[in-house]
């Protein structure tokens, strides 16, 4: 009945019963439903693998669980643990959507200006599981970061460095060149943890994605490495230059920088400086751009103090369980983080994912690592660095450049005419509502709207346009009846998204030399 009323909804059917595909065929025939692509069924141990499935579909789109009551009462404990995955799962998919919202067109923006630096960048799909001898240490920009920087020299010589933009600055000041910076983030200010580190990092991988601030790959002399976006307009562009491979980040640099650290299939996995919270009252290390910030910005009516305040006290704090067994601060806007490191550390056990230093949030499945026992890891660094160089000596495709130049060509027509599409829909909507208000008959334009609507879902230009229209596409569609009584209403604000969102994707790609 699911499938009959929606045949284009996903349906992922979970039951803790792994006979129960046996039983149901004894009793009907359910080929029908097996046979459908759009039907994922999941029984007993596959539970743990169930976000895998839920990832899908466009930024906030609604996660609906319907429980099987009989089921439950057989199995609470798994139901119990699915609709955790659930609710963690569509909690994740709104905080996409609302940044979605906040930051669509600053990564059009990013987008079109790295197209220069794609020819020269390193795909990630070539690499996985080349670092598997090599154990990992992330480095994130937490407070109890400083208890490791006096260590650092010494852990270099053991560990693969992997640095978080906001953790490089510190790093550099211990006298540690980064073997890889993750710098993913698309916001100015976080270009700003980089201020000054273009000599010290030397010829560091960068760990980016073409929606990356483009102001990175300008503060670090190293050669990017991309992992897959999301955005519809870098996956094209990717395909055009060759970049493969995608991380499962969590909606953070840290997170992107621990999946690259599995990703490279390294042996063991440790961060330093993922608090996940405020240890000591604290946001980040001494002497980081964010402790140092609200100094640049205090003034008497609103003091440095105060900005502080602030930053602990905005997302409803609370206290929770350390690592070490003590509590620490932390508050809502980390709860998705610790919730993705948990999972990841679920499927990561061979490896010991683990903390140096427990004065931060407590992860379940990660335990501590003291720094004494990472000192006696056996020093890699001559043979590590020799594996690195293969990296970065990747051969550059001398074809992609025209290939890229031929892709922006054939988009920029699309998008051309997916602006003419949406502005006649807008003009037959106007002529529409003008004859229905003198009392004709609008049938005619409503006819052609229909006409234009069909032309619009074949143009293959609205991918690119697509996640920039999410947020009005979702409103509409959670909208009763009852509360938009009027369909040409919508139909007049979705063709102007359209309109809008095509011309703001060919005003800056237009800027680029194709």
């Amino acid at each position: 009945a699911l499938l009959q009323s929606a045949p284009e909804r996903p349906l992922i059917i979970a039951e803790a019963d792994n006979s129960i595909l046996e039983r149901a065929s004894g009793i009907r025939d359910i080929s029908s439903v097996l046979n459908n692509p759009m039907v994922t069924l999941i029984t007993g141990e596959d539970l743990e693998n169930i976000s895998n499935y839920l990832t899908g579909g466009p930024a906030g789109s609604r996660i609906h669980l319907i429980i099987w009551r009989p089921s439950q009462e057989s199995a609470p404990e798994w139901y119990a643990q699915l609709k955790h995955i659930v609710d963690e799962t569509s909690r994740r998919r709104t905080v996409n959507a609302n940044t979605l919202e906040r930051f669509g067109r600053l990564w059009v923006r990013n987008l079109a200006a790295n197209i220069p630096i794609l020819p020269r960048a390193l795909s990630l799909s070539p690499w996985k599981d080349y670092l598997s001898d090599f154990p990992a240490l992330i480095l994130a920009g937490g407070p109890s970061l400083e208890s490791l920087l006096p260590d650092l020299k010494g852990l270099s010589k053991r560990y693969l460095i992997i640095a978080v933009d906001t953790a490089v600055s510190a790093v550099l000041r211990a006298g540690v060149q980064p073997d890889i910076i993750a710098a993913v983030d698309p916001q100015y200010w976080n270009i700003r943890h980089l201020d000054r580190c273009r000599e010290g990092s030397g010829n560091a991988l960068i760990l980016g994605e073409s929606a990356t601030h483009p102001g990175v790959f300008r503060a670090l002399g190293g050669r990017p490495w991309l992992t897959r976006t999301k955005f519809p307009l870098g996956t094209i562009l990717e395909d055009a230059a060759g970049i493969k491979g995608e991380l499962k980040a969590g909606g953070s640099v840290a997170t992107a920088a621990w999946d690259l650290a599995r990703f490279l299939g390294c042996k063991t996995l440790t961060i330093a400086g993922l608090d996940l919270g405020f240890p000591g009252g604290r946001t980040h290390y001494s002497g980081s751009l964010s402790r140092e910030r609200p100094h640049f910005f205090s003034h008497r009516t609103s003091t440095s103090e105060t900005l502080f305040f602030h930053a602990l006290r905005d997302a409803f704090p609370r206290y929770v369980e350390a690592a070490d067994g003590g509590r620490v601060l932390t508050d809502m806007r980390m709860d998705v983080y610790a919730a993705w490191f948990e999972e990841s550390a679920a499927r990561l056990g061979s490896r010991s994912p683990s903390l140096a230093g427990g004065k931060g949030r407590k992860i379940p499945g990660m335990g501590i690592t003291a720094i004494p026992q990472m000192m006696k890891m056996p020093e890699c660094r001559k043979k590590l660095d020799f594996q690195l160089m293969k990296i970065k000596e990747t051969a550059e495709n001398p074809a992609v450049p025209e290939t890229i130049k031929q892709t922006i060509r054939h988009i920029l027509s699309n998008l051309s005419q997916l602006e003419k599409l949406s502005t006649r829909g807008l003009n037959l909507v106007n002529k529409a509502k003008e004859a229905i208000k003198h009392g004709k008959n609008a049938s005619v334009f409503l006819k052609s709207l229909d006409e234009v609507d069909q032309q619009l879902l074949s143009e293959t230009g609205r991918d690119v346009i697509s996640f920039l229209i999410q947020p009005i596409i979702l409103e509409l569609s959670t909208v009763s009846i009852e509360d938009n009584p009027d369909p040409l209403n919508a139909s007049s604000r979705l063709y102007g998204e359209i309109a809008d969102s095509a011309g703001y994707h060919r005003d800056y790609l237009e800027r680029i030399p194709h």
